[in-house]
């Protein structure tokens, strides 16, 4: 019977990939546990203040002041030397551009390899509006906050 003292319980093949990717941050020196986490704005807070400053940016302009959002990993698209994501906190959701060139391909590779949907993270950047006409956060630095063992729901039913 599981839950016998000094026995274990058998993890989903899911939770055990999962599992292993959180024992490949911790080989690389990153805590997928940090203690603490650097939060400048969340979302809603964020479009506000681009809505405010996109007035005064030149054409296709960025954002001078650097943002740091905290949120759930819930979408990501792979294309080539860029990923486009998306997060989600209490207030709102905000779409990652993350591009290989922006981030360095190391923590790139990381991302790709370690980071689930699901994850909670801290993603640093600059606001813009792609040419799509949605106001994304270019990502210059990205870390786990914590690292999700079980599956996300379905879509439908939320995270």
């Amino acid at each position: 019977m599981v839950g016998e003292p000094g026995e274990a319980m058998d993890l989903s093949d899911l939770q055990e990939i999962r599992l292993e990717k959180a024992v490949a941050l911790r080989e690389l020196g990153l805590d997928p546990y940090p203690p603490r986490s650097q939060r400048s704005h969340r979302v809603d807070e964020a479009l506000a203040r681009f809505a405010e400053v996109e007035l005064r940016l030149p054409a296709a302009g960025e954002d001078t002041e650097a943002v740091t959002l905290v949120g759930r990993l819930v979408s990501r698209r792979h294309q080539g030397k860029t990923v486009f994501a998306h997060i989600r906190d209490g207030s709102g959701e905000m779409q990652l551009y993350v591009r290989r060139d922006d981030l360095g391909a190391d923590e790139f590779e990381q991302f790709l390899k370690l980071f689930d949907l699901g994850d909670f993270v801290q993603a640093e950047g600059r606001l813009f509006r792609t040419r799509m006409g949605e106001v994304s956060l270019r990502v210059g630095g990205i870390a786990m906050l914590a690292k999700a063992l079980n599956a996300p729901p379905e879509k439908w039913h939320g995270l």
